[in-house]
C-alpha cells in the first residue's frame, strides 16, 4: 500500500491527536488507519524522531556524520519547501476512505517503535498496549512533512509543550495542514 495522506488533528473532547493515515490500496481503494495520540506519547515521540532523523543521515551520509544537525535542518527546509510548492499542505483530507483495516475507531497509541536502515524509508511502528498498529514507512520527504505536522497540532491542544522544528516555517493562518 501507498500512502496517500497523513492528517494529524487536535480532538478537544477527547484531548488528545487524532492520526489518520490513509492508503491506495489498487488503484481505486482508500485504506485508513487511525490512532489517538496522548501528550504523553507526543512527548516520547518528539525527541526520539528528531534523534532518528539524525541517525538516518549518519547511516545514508556517512561522511557528513560530523554535521547531522545541519543535514536534517537542510533537508527539512528543502522538503517542506517542496511540498508546499506542489500544494501538499493545502489540499484537503480525502474522506472517501472505503476501508478501515483496524477499524473506524481510532486506538490508543501506547508505543512507537523506530526501524532505521541505511538507505532506506524510515519506519515507525505504532501500537497499542494490546493488538494490531501499523507500520508507516516515511519516505524522507513524507517525514518531514509529518515532523512539521506535529506542532501544528500540539499547539492546538495548548498542552504547554514547544517542539522545535530544525526550521520553523511560520504559518499566518489557521488553516489545517494536511500531508498528501
Amino acid at each position: 500500500m501507498v500512502l496517500h495522506q497523513c492528517q494529524l488533528t487536535y480532538i478537544p473532547e477527547e484531548d488528545r491527536i487524532v492520526m489518520r493515515a490513509s492508503f491506495m490500496h489498487g488503484e481505486d481503494e482508500l485504506h485508513e488507519l487511525r490512532a489517538w495520540l496522548t501528550r504523553r506519547i507526543v512527548k516520547l515521540l518528539w525527541p526520539t524522531l528528531q534523534k532518528a532523523m539524525q541517525t538516518q543521515v549518519t547511516l545514508d551520509q556517512p561522511a557528513a556524520s560530523h554535521a547531522k544537525a545541519e543535514m536534517v535542518n537542510m533537508t527539512h527546509q528543502a522538503s517542506v519547501m517542496e511540498l508546499a510548492a506542489q500544494g501538499k499542505f493545502g489540499k484537503p483530507y480525502d474522506m472517501e476512505a472505503t476501508h478501515y483495516p483496524l477499524g473506524e475507531t481510532p486506538f490508543l497509541v501506547h508505543n512507537a517503535q523506530f526501524n532505521i536502515a541505511r538507505n532506506s524509508p524510515m519506519r515507525i511502528i505504532f501500537a497499542p498496549e494490546t493488538g494490531a498498529g501499523f507500520e508507516i514507512a516515511f519516505t524522507p520527504q513524507i517525514l518531514h512533512g509529518f515532523f512539521s505536522l506535529m506542532p501544528t497540532a500540539v499547539a492546538q491542544a495548548e498542552w504547554d509543550m514547544e517542539l522545535f522544528l530544525p526550521s520553523d516555517d511560520e504559518r499566518d493562518d489557521e488553516t489545517p495542514r494536511v500531508l498528501n
